[in-house]
């Protein structure tokens, strides 16, 4: 499995990716830098047809409020897919207050957040899972190391596992009240 290096300009990185995920490539792409981290997180939510698992220390706002992954988020939930986030912390973003509105009743997303003392609260890691098969990995938060692949069903496996394991004990996200909504 080649490793696609983050010396490519950004759509040049952003073509390359979204190649492999048309041609359900098992080669492994780098992914450390925010507008790279945009690029994979967007072409998991589009090519999702089922499922997306989202683990995450806050659903950071640098990503998660991109006006692009938002309205990626709406058409795949609006596809039939089922959504769900399991933050460590209180997220940055409320998710579900700008996606929820664009939906019917019967969408199939979910926000969660880890208990405290957990296993997944302490967790160093971000993952997202698509279709239990692609996903995008970061092993180290400070350092900002991932990595993805649009096809490799034994570790989007694992992490799908962990993530299910997680979710069993997450609690449902405090509901974040925008300055807005008080006015």
């Amino acid at each position: 499995m080649p490793l696609v290096t983050e010396s490519l300009e950004l759509s040049d990185y952003r073509e390359h990716v979204e190649q492999l995920f048309e041609a359900d490539s098992s080669a492994i792409v780098s992914n450390s830098c925010t507008e790279h981290a945009e690029v994979v997180i967007e072409t998991l939510i589009s090519h999702s047809k089922t499922s997306l698992l989202f683990f995450c220390e806050r659903l950071k706002k640098e990503l998660y409020q991109k006006s692009s992954v938002v309205a990626k988020l709406i058409e795949a939930s609006k596809r039939g897919v089922a959504v769900r986030i399991l933050t460590q912390h209180q997220p940055e973003t409320d998710l579900a207050e700008v996606i929820f509105p664009h939906l019917g009743d019967t969408t199939k997303f979910e926000i969660r957040v880890c208990p405290k003392e957990s296993e997944g609260a302490s967790a160093d890691m971000n993952f997202i899972v698509m279709d239990s098969k692609a996903f995008r990995y970061e092993n180290d938060r400070e350092k900002h190391q991932a990595f993805a692949c649009a096809n490799s069903q034994e570790l989007a496996g694992k992490m799908t596992t962990l993530f299910l394991k997680l979710w069993s004990n997450a609690l449902p996200a405090p509901r974040q009240v925008s300055p807005a909504a008080i006015a």
